[in-house]
């Protein structure tokens, strides 16, 4: 599960080497004792790994682009990973940090801030501004001499790269929330503004058209005109609790967001597999050509290395896939930044990334036209929502149709046949004059074909009643 995410704009001096040096200082400085991997020492190597199997330093390049990855097993069982990937071409460095739970571990929901590397950057002063915005791990406070770029802000007539959040004095003039600690938790995530005097209201509220949070409220403003507000009240513990909620929505924000693919360790890890392969490939072909005897050992040879990457390539995409679709199902149980979501998932697993949500959006999309269509219903209108608003795909369809046109005029399980039910998540065994196939290995779901069949319609048939069965 992905906890945290934000990509920063880095100083021009910033090298490679520095980079390297600053992520294992942040290994060996951190304030988690159970960090630091002993006898870390580098020299200039650009592919190298530090740590044992329970905590472990990798790095790697790719053309102007550097990653690390830091992963840990702490000792509830839950499996950490912390990466960092700096684009030397545009001067940015994307940080995740990653939260994996073993069946024995022990579940904590607590809030995270930012992960401690961006305290170093800020104090070697390698961040950028954004915009006019100081990058900082301090409030910035909003004075008589600055007031007026709130009226930007609320107006939605300013293009941040990070959310800023802004904390108005209640009319006891005084912060509502710790603005320090919270300008230190968001520290790379937000930009924190915090109103200096009560006395400014008036001037405040006239240039931002009353748009503004004010007496103790605290304003959110994400990239893309997206607000949230909370109000101020004297509750018990209400400032945690208020600070918390603010945390989370910003943190939240930057993990539901499209991470581009050369911005995370998959990404960069899949384009260096398949420059291998090329070079593995280039190499191949002049080898065949000078030397024809040897040819076919060499080809041979090519051929097995080149699968074994591309199974590996494989991998790291369908990582980076199941990523994407977890960011995508914590867009969805989140409900644009509410708390509440519309529909709880069971206990069912899926069995490939994106089968519930689509076979829950199949059938409300058959539903549509059952609700009397002649007439406009609230119910049809519901679900026809529904239906629109969360990326309807049809995947289970074009499965459906794949299998249909594959098992058409099937006679006998010729190779090509085999292969494409494998890849489709069936498990082939013999049984008597037939053929079992279990679907991803649940016993639950079964079905036969025929070893060999006279009747044409044998395939359509099985076809039938999988997606009966399966889709």
């Amino acid at each position: 599960m992905l906890l945290f995410s934000t990509i920063l704009d880095i100083d021009s001096q910033f090298t490679r080497d520095k980079f390297y040096q600053l992520v294992i200082e942040w290994n060996q400085k951190s304030p988690h004792g159970d960090t630091k991997i002993s006898d870390i020492k580098w020299n200039g190597e650009s592919k190298i790994r530090f740590g044992d199997e329970f905590k472990r330093l990798s790095f790697d390049e790719f053309k102007n682009r550097n990653i690390a990855r830091f992963e840990k097993v702490d000792q509830t069982g839950a499996e950490w990973t912390t990466d960092f990937v700096m684009n030397f071409d545009e001067m940015k460095m994307a940080i995740q940090l990653s939260r994996i739970f073993q069946p024995n571990a022990l579940k904590d929901d607590g809030v995270f801030s930012a992960p401690y590397l961006i305290k170093m950057l800020f104090e070697k002063k390698l961040l950028k501004n954004d915009l006019d915005l100081q990058t900082t791990y301090s409030p910035i406070y909003v004075n008589e001499k600055n007031y007026r770029l709130l009226g930007k802000l609320t107006s939605g007539n300013t293009h941040y790269q990070l959310p800023v959040v802004y904390v108005s004095k209640n009319t006891n003039n005084q912060d509502p929330v710790d603005v320090r600690k919270l300008a230190r938790k968001l520290g790379g995530a937000a930009h924190v503004l915090v109103q200096e005097n009560h006395e400014l209201n008036n001037r405040i509220r006239e240039c931002c058209n009353g748009k503004n949070a004010y007496n103790g409220a605290v304003g959110i403003y994400f990239p893309g005109k997206i607000t949230k507000r909370f109000m101020y009240w004297t509750f018990p513990d209400f400032d945690n609790n208020l600070q918390r909620k603010v945390i989370q929505d910003v943190i939240h924000y930057g993990t539901v967001q499209r991470i581009p693919l050369l911005y995370t360790w998959n990404g960069v890890k899949s384009k260096i597999e398949l420059a291998e392969i090329e070079k593995k490939e280039t190499e191949a072909r002049k080898l065949a050509k000078y030397a024809k005897n040897e040819s076919e050992q060499i080809v041979r040879t090519f051929d097995e290395e080149n699968a074994e990457l591309k199974e590996q390539n494989k991998k790291l995409i369908r990582e980076n896939q199941q990523l994407k679709e977890e960011i995508r199902d914590l867009q969805e149980r989140s409900g644009s930044y509410n708390s509440s979501p519309l529909i709880f998932f069971g206990n069912e697993e899926e069995l490939f990334p994106g089968e519930i949500k689509d076979m829950v959006l199949s059938v409300l999309n058959d539903m549509i036209n059952k609700l009397q269509p002649e007439k406009r219903t609230r119910r049809a209108d519901i679900i026809r929502d529904i239906v629109q608003s969360n990326d309807y795909e049809g995947i289970l369809e074009k499965k459906a149709k794949d299998l249909k046109n594959e098992l058409k005029g099937y006679r006998t399980m010729e190779k090509p046949t085999r292969k494409f039910l494998q890849d489709f998540g069936f498990v082939i065994t013999e049984d008597g004059k037939h053929y079992k196939l279990k679907y991803y290995k649940d016993n639950r779901y079964t079905s036969i074909l025929p070893k060999t069949s006279s009747d044409r319609r044998a395939g359509l048939n099985a076809a039938s009643e999988m997606k009966n069965k399966f889709l």
